[in-house]
């Protein structure tokens, strides 16, 4: 399971609303004593999940949770179920929220680092 953390950042140091930008958090398992800058630069292949949640507004909180939870997001599209797609570079889910409708798309990859793997889900979504 993982663990729980906090960090506080500046929201005005992540650029305005509708403007991409990244926010790494590196892993640092207990029996890795490689810095974060190593850990971050690592290009052993390894498999990534992808999880992104579908929101109806652009609007934040005052904070950015570290994780999505089942059942958090949420669109104006409803399904009946849940919804696999498969493609040629992989299989995405499409899971709902609890009012039904589809509110994450997850699909795992084997990359080398975090770039490869956001611009192939960038192709692809």
């Amino acid at each position: 399971m993982a663990e729980t953390f906090t960090h506080t950042t500046d929201r005005r140091l992540l650029g305005p609303a509708g403007i991409d930008g990244y926010l790494h958090i590196v892993e640092e398992p207990s029996d890795d004593r490689r810095t974060a800058e190593t850990r971050f630069a690592d290009r052993t292949s390894r498999v990534f999940h992808v999880r992104a949640a579908l929101t109806k507004s652009r609007v934040q909180g005052g904070s950015i949770r570290a994780s999505i939870q089942p059942g958090d997001g949420g669109c104006f599209i409803s399904a009946q179920d849940d919804i696999r797609i498969q493609t040629r570079d992989g299989t995405y889910q499409v899971t709902r929220n609890a009012e039904g409708e589809l509110a994450q798309i997850t699909s795992s990859l084997t990359t080398t680092w975090y770039q490869e793997a956001r611009t192939q889900q960038n192709d692809d979504w």
